[in-house]
């Protein structure tokens, strides 16, 4: 894979390319998270958990994004409750089959 010009967010080649499943080392990877974004609020080990959950699908393309904006209009989280999936994400993923 070609690296990313600067300036672009995403390549369609990225966003085209299949996410590992499994994750080959969850433990490293909720390190390197914990270390990026440790005031969200989540220890390593509730990472690795996520990480290793069977039911948690990584992928590139968008999926259930429209069920979770109503959900947070809903609740009072967003003013104001995005028409399409395509309204969250950058153009370069539109022709993905996301919801």
């Amino acid at each position: 894979m070609a690296p990313l010009e600067e300036g672009h967010l995403l390549s369609q080649e990225v966003a085209e390319e299949p996410v590992a499943q499994p994750l080959p080392d969850p433990r490293a990877a909720a390190e390197i998270l914990f270390a990026a974004e440790s005031a969200a609020g989540f220890s390593v080990e509730e990472l690795v958990e996520v990480l290793r959950d069977p039911d948690i699908r990584f992928t590139t393309t968008p999926e259930n994004t429209e069920k979770y904006a109503k959900f947070m209009r809903e609740i009072g989280s967003i003013e104001n409750q995005p028409s399409s999936w395509r309204d969250l994400f950058f153009p370069e993923i539109h022709g993905t089959p996301g919801s």
